[in-house]
């Protein structure tokens, strides 16, 4: 299905159709815009200005990073906390990929965002929907709602999963976060959303795909990262422009595909063609 700027793949439209499909957000939903937040690697470096930091000398992972500034005695949780509150408000692309499922008890997005956008966006369309936020996650292969893996702004700041050591307790000592992932990847159709190539967030996620699952995973992804996505066993779908060393991810026509695509299911229900 050709939606503007995205190429669509039947799987991913009949998993859709037939309820089998969970939608994966990232930072990119929640860049630019009315939401106006950082991604990952932006908000580590909001927080080394906010705790006086000297900028490293080497290059290190955010979530590494954040951690030894944490064990330094930063406050990398109440800051983020502050930071991820601050957003006026939700991007249409929220609304829209709600709106992507027909009913409530189809709803199934999945965010490793820490801002309350969903929550917001959902409130006019499913006032009811369950709301899930990290460590309390539901069982993987049977939830609908939406789920906060990494937790939430409307949730205490030590429950955000932040630091390595986070990172670690989520998804290897506690395993919480791997656990819900292992049932959820075994049964759904997941399309990573928001995600981008160099995203440290993916090297955790990919903990919890199984090779013993036939490969149900597609992701939008900007033009240039494809090699990453297709050995953690993920189908990449390109869109834009490769980004420019030094410059911000555009995901702009992520956006504009997902109104396109939200369009034309609403003209096939009311008896349309695509």
């Amino acid at each position: 299905m050709i939606c503007g700027p995205l190429d669509i793949p039947d799987e991913i439209v009949a998993a859709l159709g037939a309820g089998e499909l969970v939608i994966f957000a990232g930072a990119g939903i929640s860049c630019g815009g009315r939401s106006k937040l950082p991604s990952f690697s932006d908000l580590a470096e909001r927080v080394r200005i906010r705790i006086a930091q000297p900028k490293p000398e080497s290059a290190l992972d955010a979530d590494v990073q954040l951690g030894e500034w944490m064990r330094d005695g930063g406050a990398v949780h109440d800051i983020t906390h502050e930071i991820m509150s601050a957003s006026p408000g939700h991007n249409p692309i929220h609304e829209h990929l709600l709106q992507l499922f027909p009913r409530k008890e189809l709803v199934r997005i999945v965010t490793t965002n820490f801002d309350r956008h969903f929550t917001c966006a959902a409130k006019v369309l499913y006032p009811d929907i369950p709301i899930y936020r990290a460590p309390a996650l539901p069982l993987g292969h049977d939830f609908h709602g939406i789920v906060y893996l990494h937790g939430s702004v409307d949730d205490r700041a030590d429950r955000l999963v932040l630091t390595d050591a986070d990172f670690g307790r989520a998804y290897l000592s506690e395993g919480w976060a791997r656990t819900f992932l292992q049932g959820l990847y075994a049964k759904f159709h997941v399309l990573f959303i928001g995600y981008s190539h160099g995203d440290v967030l993916l090297t955790y996620l990919a903990k919890g795909l199984s090779q013993h699952v036939p490969t149900k995973r597609h992701a939008f992804q900007l033009r240039g990262g494809e090699k990453k996505w297709k050995r953690i066993n993920v189908t990449p779908i390109p869109y834009g422009q490769a980004p420019q060393p030094g410059t911000s991810d555009d995901h702009t026509e992520l956006g504009t595909g997902v109104a396109r695509w939200l369009e034309l299911l609403v003209f096939m229900l009311e008896g349309g063609r695509p």
